[in-house]
């Protein structure tokens, strides 16, 4: 699974510009392969951070990027346009229009579906599109996440389209606590127990502040293990008492407490 952060770049303390090659580099060498950022409206600038993201292994999903200076990047291999956030919020015709205009490139949008709307008309509209679950602080559980990334994954099969689980390490609303670390283990879980192709910890940093270092690690920690573990679909996946089971090859199993929002049990071939 690949995976990395999204990162509010206008949030960014003093300069901008060094603060996206800071987190580049950063989350690079705990493993990230990848990293949602604003174009700051210099195409050299952003030129650079895609080819030193190309030499980490690494693809930039970038917003903010219209007209002549999308035009200059089209063809750089590690880049893929963020079209909009949260297009199920904006008028159908209007993300099928900004689609449709920034087709030059590999595309992505963001939506924020609900346990009674999939948002299945802005599926193919993109080669990827990422699909937010934030239950923590809200009347929604982890179980939540399990059913929206489930269809998510559905649906994506159904378009061929690669999805990318945004995950909540932010609180739901100023002056809530944070997630918990053992929360964000099991959101890892769940995510990987759907079968998604990539996951976007939200956020890095956005306006509330920066991620603690402890954190950023920890996510990155969980989704290596993940990654190294079960890198691919579940064999099989079950739900009995609000405890989800999912099993890879090779033995690979994880329990998940669906309410408690915690990992129970995780068995590796190790």
């Amino acid at each position: 699974m690949n995976y990395g952060f999204y990162h509010v770049s206008w949030a960014a303390p003093g300069s901008q510009k060094t603060h996206q090659q800071q987190a580049l580099t950063r989350t690079a060498g705990r493993g990230c392969t990848l990293l949602h950022l604003s174009h700051l409206g210099e195409v050299a600038h952003t030129r650079r951070l895609l080819r030193l993201a190309e030499g980490r292994g690494m693809t930039l999903i970038v917003k903010d990027l219209v007209g002549p200076d999308l035009l200059a990047l089209q063809d750089t291999p590690n880049l893929i346009h963020s079209v909009k956030d949260d297009a199920n919020a904006k008028p159908l015709a209007e993300i099928q229009g900004a689609c449709a205009a920034s087709a030059v490139a590999r595309r992505y949008v963001s939506i924020g579906p609900s346990l009674k709307d999939n948002c299945a008309a802005l599926y193919g509209l993109t080669e990827t599109i990422g699909v937010q679950s934030y239950p923590f602080g809200g009347a929604d559980q982890l179980h939540a996440s399990w059913l929206i990334w489930k269809a998510a994954r559905t649906q994506a099969d159904l378009n061929r389209a690669t999805v990318i689980g945004n995950a909540q390490l932010h609180p739901l609303w100023a002056g809530m606590p944070l997630p918990t670390p053992r929360q964000i283990t099991a959101q890892v879980w769940v995510a990987a127990a759907c079968g998604l192709d990539g996951l976007l910890g939200y956020t890095l940093i956005d306006q509330q502040g920066p991620l603690s270092a402890e954190m950023e690690e920890h996510f990155c920690a969980v989704c290596a293990q993940v990654s190294r573990f079960a890198p691919g679909r579940p064999l099989t996946t079950a739900i009995q008492s609000n405890r989800l089971t999912a099993t890879w090859a090779g033995g690979v199993q994880v329990v998940i407490d669906l309410q408690a929002g915690a990992v129970v049990s995780l068995r590796t071939r190790e």
